[in-house]
C-alpha cells in the first residue's frame, strides 16, 4: 500500500503465531517495525510502500495475503488510520478468516489545511492505484497528468534520434 507524507506507525495488536513486521519502503532507504505492541517508527517522506510481512518458519518473511487499510479519521486537524492484516489462509480452521494477526495505527504527523487533508486522504485510499514518482524534480506530482516537456531546439533525449517537436493542442479548461 502507498503512503503520501510523514506518519507514525504503531503496532497496537498482534494476534499471531508468526513473528510480524511492518516495511515501510522510502526513497531513502527501508525502515523495519517489529510487530510487537507498542512499538513505533515515523517515516518522514513525501510517498512511500508500507509492506505487511510474517515470517514463515525455515521460509524467510513473506508479504501477509490480506492487509485492509481504514479510513483515514480526522480529530481536531489531527488523522489517524488502522491497518489489519493477516498472514496466511487456513482453510477450515474457525477464526483464522478475520485480518487481525497484526494491527497497526498510522497518525499523520503535523497539521495540515482541510484541502491538503482530503488529497492526502485520497492519496493513500487503498482503491486508488500505486502511486509511483517517475521524477526527481521536488514539485512533481504523482496524482496530476504528466505534461510533456520540450527539449531545447537543435538537442535530443539521450538515446532518441533528431525528430521534429510535437506540440499538444491546449484548450481553456
Amino acid at each position: 500500500m502507498f503512503v503520501d507524507g510523514s506518519w507514525r506507525i504503531m503496532v497496537v495488536g498482534k494476534d499471531a503465531d508468526f513473528d510480524q513486521r511492518a516495511v515501510a519502503i522510502t526513497p531513502y532507504g527501508t525502515l523495519v517495525l517489529a510487530g510487537r505492541v507498542g512499538e513505533s517508527l515515523v517515516v518522514d517522506a513525501d510517498t512511500w510502500e508500507l509492506r505487511l510481512e510474517h515470517l514463515w518458519p525455515g521460509g524467510g518473511w513473506r508479504p501477509d495475503v490480506q492487509v485492509v487499510p481504514g479510513p483515514v479519521v480526522g480529530t481536531r486537524g489531527a488523522r489517524s488510520r488502522e491497518i489489519r492484516a493477516r498472514d496466511c489462509h487456513w482453510p477450515g480452521v474457525p477464526g483464522t478468516d478475520l485480518p487481525r494477526n497484526l494491527v497497526l495505527r498510522l497518525d499523520a504527523l503535523g497539521v495540515e489545511a482541510p484541502a491538503a487533508r482530503r488529497e492526502a486522504a485520497e492519496a493513500i485510499d487503498p482503491a486508488s492505484a500505486p502511486l509511483v514518482r517517475t521524477s526527481s524534480d521536488p514539485g512533481f506530482d504523482v496524482r496530476r497528468p504528466a505534461e510533456r516537456r520540450e527539449m531545447p531546439a537543435g538537442r535530443t533525449a539521450p538515446g532518441e534520434a533528431s525528430a521534429p517537436a510535437v506540440r499538444r493542442a491546449t484548450t481553456g479548461w
